[in-house]
């Protein structure tokens, strides 16, 4: 599976925005995750130091990338699987909005 927050991206998908996907690289949780794709075996993320912070990219307009390498996980909510093992994931995002907007919470 390949996901991106990444709008240029083939992985990405507007429905997975905000939900919560975490990311794995050899068995270690990842943080900052730009794209994930377990077939390529690369997740491209956010550089950061020891402390957390991102580094500004050579433009100083933004931070920094950089794409790792190694077995990726890719551990969806279970309602996000969910909807993707019954097809409504494929739909619109405004499919699925729909679906959250009749849930009973």
């Amino acid at each position: 599976m390949r996901i991106s927050v990444d709008k240029d991206d083939p992985g990405y998908r507007d429905w997975l925005l905000g939900s919560r996907a975490r990311i794995w690289l050899d068995g270690i949780e990842i943080t900052h995750v730009i794209t994930a794709d377990e077939e390529a075996r690369e997740v491209t993320r956010y550089a950061t130091n020891e402390s957390g912070l991102m580094y500004p990219n050579e433009a100083k307009d933004g931070a920094q990338r950089e794409t790792l390498r190694g077995t990726v996980r890719v551990e969806l909510p279970p309602m996000v699987q969910q909807w993707i093992e019954q097809g409504v994931a494929k739909q619109p995002a405004q499919g699925i909005r729909a679906l959250i907007d009749t849930r009973v919470i």
